[in-house]
């Protein structure tokens, strides 16, 4: 669970910080093909570590169940982008004043 939290957060995180100023929903979603491949991929290997049992053995893991904790997981995503909307609120205008 603390792998796919990393990994659900570090996709959080690229959605907020694209820009410095600029506010993430002024922002084209698709705009760069690559970050959604990098997060499929990522999002795949993660997958493999958790539910495959080879890996699981290698990598000392154990599945999870898929709704309850990736819903939550990705449920808090959200709140990356608001904190940096933020920041960015106060950070550009005292930046512009």
């Amino acid at each position: 669970m603390t792998l796919a939290a990393i990994v659900t957060t570090q996709i959080g995180n690229l959605f907020a910080q694209r820009t410095e100023c600029m506010s993430f929903f002024r922002t084209k979603l698709f705009s760069n093909s690559l970050i959604w491949v990098g997060i499929a991929t990522e999002l795949v290997i993660v997958s493999f570590i958790i539910y495959v049992p080879l890996f699981q053995h290698i990598f000392g893991t154990d599945a999870f169940p898929l709704i309850p904790n990736w819903l939550f997981l990705f449920a808090l995503m959200p709140l990356l982008i608001i904190a940096d909307e933020m920041r960015k609120r106060l950070f550009c205008k005292q930046k512009r004043g």
